[in-house]
């Protein structure tokens, strides 16, 4: 159902099975992260790396407007299309998409692969790199993995943190992972709800110091919610990191979920969030980037970043 606050929505049973599927990866399907802002417009917000949608060229922007010959109408929920999508590993299903006005058929093998919420790499003998995909269940143990890995690194100058196309999920994990990166008792977020509010703060002692570190954050449009609270965060109280590509998207809202007794559930909206040092609402207020850069898909398609290397060139 669709209501003035975009981020409130209603599941019956079967989209309810498949938005809890969703929190846990347990997918087998073509791997894009997908949005639905209007009625009958699925749109792609990015094919996830080395996934079929990437194999079949699937691309940032497409709307997807029939899948196995079924159209997407306006009384179709954004579940009750991904469930058209989805199931089972290695049977095929056939995309009809409008790419700037042209309409394209894709066909694409669906699959059953293993996301990480974090990976992490030495690139060069000076640059330590992590991407943080999301903010679900195991990222800030996975995230504890990737800091104890760089402290074993002594020649790091360079830090690169990947936040792009990551808008999701829960607020307490990306308090859990500031933890690792900031003072005891440093505020990391503040919850405000209609009758009180909640402060969240680092607990526990920092286990990299970023002031030794050049940082560089990449950011773009799909980057929202949790991260932007990273983001802010980490900018409020490290002013020297440097933020490249684009504006983020801008989600200063908390939700919950109610579950009812016939299957259903409803996510909606409860209280608004703000950066825990400057006490700034996110929601509007795009977090601009320090270095503009546009990435170019075509070079990312053959296996080249160029905001990536860009950060490598800083």
């Amino acid at each position: 159902d669709w209501v003035w606050d975009k981020y409130s929505v209603y599941f019956p049973s079967t989209d309810s099975d498949n938005f809890y599927d969703s929190l846990n990866w347990e997918y087998e399907w073509i791997w894009s992260y997908v949005d639905m802002e209007k009625p009958w417009k699925l749109k792609i917000v990015t094919p996830i790396s080395w996934s079929p949608s990437e194999k079949a060229w699937l691309k940032w922007w497409d709307l997807v407007l029939k899948v196995d010959g079924k159209e997407i109408k306006e009384e179709n929920s954004l579940w009750e299309v991904i469930s058209w999508i989805k199931w089972p590993a290695w049977t095929k299903v056939v995309l009809i998409i409008d790419r700037d006005w042209e309409i394209m058929e894709l066909e694409i093998t669906r699959e059953k692969i293993i996301i990480k919420d974090v990976e992490y790499e030495m690139i060069d003998n000076k640059t330590f790199y992590i991407q943080i995909r999301n903010f679900w269940d195991h990222v800030d143990s996975d995230f504890m993995a990737s800091l104890e890995e760089l402290k074993k690194e002594t020649s790091v100058k360079k830090i690169i943190i990947d936040l792009r196309n990551n808008w999701w999920w829960y607020l307490d994990k990306v308090s859990d992972m500031l933890d690792y990166l900031l003072e005891v008792w440093d505020k990391t977020a503040i919850v405000k709800y209609r009758d009180w509010n909640k402060t969240y703060y680092s607990e526990s002692e920092k286990v990299i110091d970023l002031n030794k570190y050049e940082v560089i954050i990449l950011q773009n449009s799909w980057t929202a919610s949790a991260s932007e609270i990273m983001i802010w965060t980490l900018k409020d109280y490290y002013p020297d990191i440097k933020l490249v590509w684009e504006k983020t998207y801008w989600k200063g809202s908390v939700q919950t979920i109610r579950n009812y007794s016939d299957g259903s559930s409803l996510k909606y909206t409860v209280a608004k969030w703000f950066t825990g040092k400057t006490e700034t609402w996110i929601d509007t207020v795009w977090i601009s980037p320090d270095i503009e850069l546009e990435l170019d898909i075509d070079k990312f398609q053959n296996g080249e970043d160029n905001q990536l290397e860009k950060a490598l060139d800083l």
